[in-house]
């Protein structure tokens, strides 16, 4: 298993799991009476959001085999998509939050 991966997963688990954890407790502590759909459409953004921001992430452990560096400020054009996925990502999770 590679450096790359566990750095992965962790971030996957520390995001994900803090802002499920965080939006289940909006939804317990808002009325549900009051907006009843909100909570639930949050938590479908929010785990689509993750999915998408942190997938870049697993990727990058088939991208560096491929020749993409770490820590670079530009990356080459070929691994230029997965940047745009993530910034897609960050997009959805941050509506999720709101």
């Amino acid at each position: 298993m590679t450096p790359t991966f566990v750095v992965a997963h962790f971030h996957f688990i520390m995001v994900g799991g803090t802002l499920t954890a965080y939006l289940a407790a909006h939804a317990l502590l808002v009325p549900q009476d009051v907006r009843p759909n909100v909570p639930n459409a949050g938590a479908w953004s929010l785990d689509h959001g993750v999915h998408r921001l942190l997938f870049h992430v697993h990727a990058a452990v088939l991208a560096g085999n491929a020749g993409m560096p770490r820590r670079y400020y530009s990356y080459p054009a070929q691994f230029q998509w997965l940047h745009v996925l993530s910034t897609a990502g960050a997009s959805i999770l941050t509506g999720g939050l709101v």
